[in-house]
């Protein structure tokens, strides 16, 4: 093969790199996930033997690191420099890409890492958003190799790559947390209106009762009593469910199960609801998918406790190959047809967040009373992060 083939051989070589670098990047959307990914793509398509990402952090000045893949714990414990100490802080500091192709002839190499790891060369790459140094991106050799100008440009290439999927993490992030304050203004409002309403109705009530008794019309001011308690244990109600979504921790460090289970515990039952939740199956979801479904549940289950009156509520899980199923059920006294048509009690909500998941959403209320939500979702069509 002569000097051209091989020469076009590499290119190819480097732009498959580059496209499987691009998939393996863009498959997630939490950072921790990307630059994991990163790394990931260095050792497995690219040959490193280790590497590693360091990014800057304000509180401690100093790059530290935040994925790596190769290094033993107590070198990635030891791995922290200040803007132009050792091979990584030169680069945060001066942007430019730094190889080394013997680090026995380097001076401004941490020498003990790179001899505990075996280290022979390296090339650290500047990782840059919005012309700013974000961080250092590291591959580590344990046999002697030279790095080429086509070396150079690949590796400056896929760093690129790295900055525009970190600030796709960043916007998810950014877009997350929008929605969680939309989310968290919306309760609020609803939170403010339901107190205002109850405490409006109560002051009414008392003021009448007041007046009843004034008058020693004593069978009036009982019924005002049991109106004030009717009242207030509605709106003790309402707060309950209302305070306890500003603060769904068990959802993020239990998963859905637990979440809802905890929830169960916490309103329905405390209302005087009978309230069960069945499981079939394990239950393996992405956090995303789990926070959706979580969502749809609490829509259900809020209709059932304000709307439904219903005095027992059970909530089916189960999944089955491919399948996912999740119902919640209840023996309240039903939704108005026309009501559903219109979409009325929270069900544009609870479908566009099931289309959301590309699964199938019903609810079915009969004559005789009752109200059954019901999600299906095909699992095996999700990535790691949830997406379609």
């Amino acid at each position: 093969m002569n000097n051209h083939s091989l020469e076009l051989e590499a290119q190819r070589r480097q732009l498959q790199a580059l496209y499987q670098a691009d998939e393996y990047l863009h498959r997630h959307l939490e950072l921790d996930q990307v630059l994991q990914a990163l790394v990931d793509v260095v050792t497995d398509i690219l040959g490193a033997d280790k590497a590693a990402v360091m990014v800057w952090n304000p509180a401690q000045e100093r790059l530290i690191v935040r994925a790596a893949r190769g290094f033993s714990a107590p070198s990635l414990a030891r791995m922290s420099f200040r803007p132009g100490e050792g091979v990584a802080g030169r680069v945060f500091l001066n942007g430019e890409t730094i190889t080394v192709e013997d680090l026995r002839h380097d001076p401004s190499v941490a020498h003990a890492i790179a001899a505990e790891e075996g280290i022979c060369s390296l090339i650290s790459v500047p990782i840059l958003i919005n012309d700013q140094v974000y961080g250092v991106f590291g591959m580590n050799y344990c046999q002697p190799r030279t790095f080429s100008a086509e070396d150079r440009r690949l590796f400056a290439a896929l760093a690129q790559r790295a900055g525009q999927a970190i600030q796709n993490a960043h916007l998810y992030e950014q877009s997350k947390q929008a929605a969680a304050l939309t989310e968290r203004q919306r309760l609020a409002r609803d939170l403010h209106d339901s107190v205002t309403q109850a405490l409006y109705s109560l002051t009414l009530l008392a003021e009448a009762g007041k007046r009843q008794a004034q008058t020693g019309n004593l069978e009036r001011v009982q019924e005002h009593m049991d109106q004030l308690g009717s009242i207030a244990q509605q709106a003790l109600k309402e707060m309950r469910l209302l305070v306890y979504q500003l603060r769904p921790l068990a959802l993020e460090q239990e998963g859905l199960v637990v979440a809802l289970q905890q929830r169960l515990d916490a309103v329905e039952k405390r209302a005087g609801v009978r309230a069960t939740i069945e499981v079939t199956g394990a239950i393996h979801l992405p956090s995303a998918i789990e926070d959706e479904l979580y969502r749809i549940a609490m829509e259900a289950l809020n209709n059932s406790l304000k709307h439904a009156a219903a005095s027992a509520v059970t909530v089916r899980i189960r999944t089955q190959a491919d399948e996912f199923v999740m119902e919640i059920e209840d023996n309240g006294r039903g939704i108005d047809p026309s009501r559903l048509g219109r979409g009325g009690v929270g069900v544009g909500s609870m479908q566009e967040r099931t289309t959301h998941l590309g699964g199938t959403f019903s609810i079915h209320s009969p004559p005789h009373g009752g109200t059954c939500v019901q999600v299906v979702l095909n699992i095996a069509m999700y990535k790691e992060d949830g997406s379609l």
